[in-house]
């Protein structure tokens, strides 16, 4: 270990004696109000703050980072605490945070890509009529509180059976067709494959929603 180093024309003073010298009567001293000591108001000892007199908080450095220290003990302290009164009270309402955040991101993610998603449901449409047609007749199925549902693999079936014409006319369709009720939904019919057919889109819109024995041209080709 080395020696202090002396300044000779100083009395003997080492270099350190002379540098707290020189911070206690040159620069400006503070006192800590936790610790009560003085310290040089310089940065090195505290910590700058805009809204005070002299641009230093009123604690040093070494007692601000025990309160910080002290801070997050006690807060984790009371979080722990919480989470053992509060129990599945608690968790619940982490979970339905965790949801409520993750919903809004998905908000906001689709709002941003909403145009794409538009052009992407577009292509995809025109790609898959048939999906489109089966999707659109589900749904308006639910709103009339019809039973049974169907797939577009149901009605390629259908397709098939009738090889490609309509069942009213025994026009050939080719891919401008329309899924039709037998027994219209609204007149009480059921959602099922057993109550759809293939039919040309003019005799869909003549037929509306009459039954098939109400309807004079029903049933010609099967």
């Amino acid at each position: 270990m080395k020696p202090p180093r002396v300044c000779h024309h100083s009395g003997g003073m080492t270099i350190r004696d002379l540098k707290e010298t020189y911070h206690m009567t040159i620069i400006p001293q503070k006192r800590c109000k936790e610790c009560l000591k003085e310290f040089p108001a310089t940065s090195d000892y505290f910590y700058r703050n805009k809204k005070m007199a002299d641009g230093f908080l009123h604690s040093c450095k070494e007692c601000r980072k025990k309160q910080q220290h002290l801070h997050q003990e006690e807060r984790n302290h009371v979080q722990n605490l919480r989470r053992h009164a509060q129990g599945d009270e608690y968790r619940e309402m982490s979970r339905n945070y965790y949801r409520q955040s993750r919903v809004e991101y998905f908000q906001q993610r689709y709002i941003r890509l909403q145009d794409t998603y538009k052009v992407q449901q577009q292509t995809y449409a025109k790609a898959h009529p048939e999906k489109g047609r089966t999707k659109s007749l589900n749904y308006y199925a639910r709103k009339m509180s019809a039973i049974g549902f169907f797939t577009s693999e149901d009605v390629q079936k259908q397709y098939t059976s009738q090889r490609g014409k309509c069942y009213y006319c025994g026009m050939i369709v080719r891919k401008h067709y329309h899924v039709d009720h037998i027994v219209p939904l609204s007149r009480g019919g059921s959602n099922d494959p057993s109550n759809i057919v293939i039919a040309c889109p003019t005799c869909n819109q003549r037929k509306g929603n009459k039954l098939p024995h109400e309807w004079s041209e029903s049933g010609r080709l099967l």
